[in-house]
């Protein structure tokens, strides 16, 4: 999850655009989230026009709002909702990898038998009787 504050970004121009455009997809392609916060009207349309808006989603760019920080702060708020809600899918579909592979192990365990070695079964070694 990424949070990125543009509340000062005055300029912010087409190429910006595409590069937050950029970001976004390469974000979601690793199952993350770009989330902007304090998007001027300024930084809205230029977010739109280039279709950045589309790609990033509407519902993740936040107004600057004129209380100081809030849309900083409903954007944290998103965000650690956001983190455990896929926190506790996570630890779900960890629990289940580990128990998958600690059954895996047992299986491999139960149909390894291992025939003893000659040492075990004779008391010695071959390559060490010495005739001589």
């Amino acid at each position: 999850m990424i949070i990125l504050r543009l509340k000062n970004a005055m300029n912010l121009d087409m190429t910006a655009a595409q590069t937050l455009k950029e970001l976004a997809t390469i974000l979601k392609k690793e199952g993350r989230t770009l989330l902007i916060c304090g998007a001027t009207p300024h930084v809205q349309k230029v977010l739109e026009e280039s279709g950045a808006s589309q790609t990033i989603g509407t519902e993740k760019i936040l107004i600057a709002q004129k209380t100081l920080h809030d849309s900083t702060r409903q954007a944290m708020k998103r965000a650690c909702q956001q983190i455990a809600s896929s926190s506790d899918k996570e630890d779900e579909q960890a629990g289940k990898l580990t128990f998958t592979l600690a059954q895996q192990q047992q299986n491999q365990t139960e149909a390894t038998v291992e025939e003893p070695i000659e040492e075990e079964k004779t008391g010695h070694h071959s390559n060490y009787d010495f005739e001589g």
